[in-house]
């Protein structure tokens, strides 16, 4: 599939979301000059995407853009799991975005992780984005040594590539690029929350944390209460096992 224009430009594919193109194959190669396993060379792209990318609340394709996310280098959760989802294939693994809900007070409850195919475990469940924010914050910590900051960030990698789940997040859709029924006007790229049409027109679905945004095709009014707290395990250090 050729998704770039005579001037190198990417074409805008805003009905596909996990995309793979001649330009992933060679970024591909730059990330792994030497392929070693699978897990390893997915490590190898996730810890590309912690290094390279921003979180960004005005600068994203809220749809799991992989071509976004390579082009743009910022944005959501989407973005980042949609660009290793992307690369993964590139590798010839099988992947895909899932989305679902955090029962947590913010503007929107939907969050997405990535998940991968490594045999003999199965599908395999990751968060490069929220591990990214949770290491970022450690080292902003002052109260802590760099020693400590480093013994922080490494644990939250260790948990990363070992397939933490968190069980907080409650599964709502599986993979990009739905055909709906009754059918929409094109493929929906994900699910995530409302998707709505008018005349055959996708209402705006954008970032509710976004402050320049002001119309929205759908808005939540939520409040969780639990007999149990239930910590974030990506809200700080504290669900992180440092060993002696």
């Amino acid at each position: 599939m050729n998704n770039l224009t005579k001037s190198g430009r990417l074409k805008p594919l805003l009905w596909l979301a996990v995309v793979t193109n001649a330009r992933f194959e060679s970024l591909l190669k730059e990330i792994l000059p030497q392929r070693r396993n699978p897990l390893l060379d997915l490590d190898a792209v996730m810890s590309f995407a912690d290094k390279n990318f921003t979180y960004d609340h005005h600068s994203a394709s809220l749809k799991a853009s992989s071509l976004h996310a390579l082009e743009q280098r910022s944005g959501h959760c989407s973005d980042y799991h949609g660009f290793c989802a992307a690369m993964g294939r590139v590798m010839s693994l099988p992947t895909r975005v899932t989305y679902g809900l955090n029962p947590f007070p913010k503007a929107s409850p939907s969050h997405c992780k990535l998940e991968v195919f490594l045999p003999p475990y199965g599908w395999v469940s990751f968060d490069v984005s929220e591990t990214q924010k949770l290491t970022n914050t450690m080292r902003g910590e002052t109260t802590l040594k760099d020693a400590q900051k480093e013994d922080l960030v490494r644990a939250a990698h260790e948990r990363l590539i070992g397939g933490f789940r968190d069980n907080t997040w409650i599964l709502q859709t599986r993979g990009t690029d739905y055909d709906l029924i009754p059918r929409a006007a094109a493929r929906v790229a994900v699910v995530r929350t409302l998707y709505a049409e008018a005349d055959g027109v996708p209402l705006p679905d954008p970032d509710p944390s976004n402050s320049e945004e002001t119309r929205f095709a759908w808005m939540t009014s939520h409040r969780f209460t639990s007999d149990v707290t239930a910590p974030y395990a990506f809200k700080d250090a504290g669900s992180l096992r440092i060993e002696d």
